[in-house]
């Protein structure tokens, strides 16, 4: 038998947003409170994203491979900074993981 080895590289480049409700995850109103089912004020918004396997589960939770957090980026509607530029907390357009080996189980 021979050895095998592989390395590789998930990117992810953000684009561009959109949240025409101004609506924040739980459904709720940004900063204040819904005016006639209306969200008069725009959220503030930033991204959690996380590598990790499939499927979800607690282990999988408490043990990411990788985790990013940017910091706020943007309103309600915008494009995300392009390719190289800067999404806050020392991350770059677009988010890299790069492994060798297998694919992490």
């Amino acid at each position: 038998m021979q050895p095998v080895s592989s390395k590789g590289t998930l990117s992810i480049q953000l684009l561009d947003y959109n949240n025409p409700r101004s609506r924040d995850y739980g459904g709720s109103c940004c900063d204040c409170c819904s005016l006639f089912g209306y969200c008069p004020n725009d959220c503030e918004n930033f991204f959690r994203l996380t590598v990790t396997s499939y499927p979800y589960n607690f282990f999988s939770a408490v043990s990411p491979w990788e985790k990013w957090e940017t910091s706020v980026v943007g309103d309600d509607s915008f494009d995300f900074p392009g390719y190289g530029q800067s999404l806050g907390n020392s991350l770059s357009n677009p988010l890299t993981y790069h492994f060798t080996g297998r694919w992490p189980v």
